[in-house]
């Protein structure tokens, strides 16, 4: 069986260990660190309008902060939508937690989407590093944001 590439996104439980083991035999001073931390699960989040939104909501925030704001946001009526995010006004947002800063990136990665130029299909078959490029040349998207 060919060896699976590096790149691969970290998308399964498999994915996540055949990159440990690389890992590992990259550095064999973390094999001590990796047998007391044992096992961990893969933590996936959605791709998209959805997840990037999740990414910028949690951003300088406490996880449970972050938690309470995202659990918010998700129940307002189109806010996990581009389309009908735009609709939404900015009060509304704003009034469960959101900053303005944070209103603002959303709402610029909304219009990018629902004009085309911002395309989540394409950045799943990119590699990375063009992916990361991709997503920074738009507003809003930071090198972490993109990472992430």
């Amino acid at each position: 069986m060919a060896a699976k590439s590096l790149t691969d996104r970290l998308t399964s439980p498999e994915a996540l260990q055949r990159h440990m083991r690389a890992l590992l035999r990259r550095d064999p001073r973390l094999r001590p660190i990796a047998k007391l931390a044992g096992a961990f699960e893969i933590r996936l989040t959605p791709g998209g309008f959805s997840g990037l939104t999740r990414v910028i909501c949690g951003q300088q925030l406490s996880v449970a902060s972050a938690r309470a704001i995202w659990g918010r946001f998700a129940e307002l009526p189109g806010a996990l939508d581009p389309n009908r995010y735009l609709k939404l006004d900015e009060a509304t947002v704003r009034g469960i937690g959101f900053s303005a800063g944070k209103y603002r990136t959303v709402r610029v990665i909304a219009e990018a989407i629902v004009a085309g130029e911002l395309d989540f299909d394409l950045v799943e078959r990119l590699p990375p590093d063009e992916a990361t490029a991709y997503l920074t040349a738009h507003k809003g998207i930071g090198p972490w944001t993109a990472e992430i």
